[in-house]
């Protein structure tokens, strides 16, 4: 299996609203891949399913988490709402108790990404 991150983006704290919030995971998405970062993301996965069928935070969370088990580390989207998002608090979470990386992906209005690699995960 490929190694791979798990791509972390509010949703429903996004201020825009989950449809914007979900164009811009994608685009999210979009960018790592055309650097050759392999990254899962649960809400460019789930969006539409949701549409179709609301469910619950905990019921994504045990949908997602085969996904966190598996990856290589967490990179978290500095979007808007990201810090009041309770499932990248979540997520954050599972990955430092496992003690895997967490970076973070500053989000420019322009749309340019960049990867911090720290000493220091958050």
């Amino acid at each position: 299996m490929t190694e791979y991150w798990y791509l972390a983006t509010p949703y429903t704290s996004y201020p825009y609203g989950r449809n914007e919030a979900y164009h811009e995971a994608c685009r999210a998405v979009a960018h790592c891949n055309k650097v050759g970062l392999e990254v899962f993301s649960p809400i460019v996965h789930s969006h539409p399913i949701e549409v179709l069928c609301t469910q619950d935070h905990a019921y994504w969370m045990a949908r997602d988490k085969p996904f966190m088990d598996h990856a290589h580390g967490l990179i978290i989207v500095k979007m808007k709402g990201w810090e009041e998002s309770k499932g990248i608090a979540a997520e954050r979470e599972l990955f430092k108790d496992r003690g895997l990386t967490i970076r973070l992906m500053d989000w420019k209005r322009n749309i340019e990404f960049y990867i911090r690699f720290n000493q220091h995960d958050p």
